[in-house]
C-alpha cells in the first residue's frame, strides 16, 4: 500500500503544480474565467494532498508466529505444501 499511497500523493502534487502554472498563463494573458477555474483546480489538488499527507494511516497488523518448529512441520504436512 505504501507504493500506491506515494503514487497517489505523486499525481496531486503534479496536479497541483500543473493547474499553479496554467493559473499563472491563463492570468497573465487576461483569460480571468479559465485562471479563476484552474485557481479553484489548484486548490482542490492542494487540498487533497494536504488531506493525504496529514491523515493518520494505521499500519499494518504483525503476524507473529509462537508455535514451536514443531508444531510448524505438523501444520505445514497437515495443509500440504504453499
Amino acid at each position: 500500500m505504501a507504493v500506491w499511497r506515494s503514487f497517489m500523493d505523486l499525481v496531486h502534487l503534479i496536479g497541483a503544480l500543473g493547474c499553479l502554472a496554467l493559473t499563472g498563463g491563463f492570468a497573465a494573458q487576461g483569460h480571468g474565467p479559465r485562471a479563476a477555474f484552474y485557481g479553484l483546480c489548484t486548490m482542490a489538488f492542494a487540498v487533497a494532498l494536504a488531506r493525504r499527507l496529514h491523515a493518520h494511516h494505521q499500519p499494518a497488523p504483525t503476524v507473529v508466529d509462537l508455535r514451536g518448529p514443531a508444531t510448524r512441520e505438523v501444520t505445514r504436512e497437515a495443509t500440504g505444501p504453499r
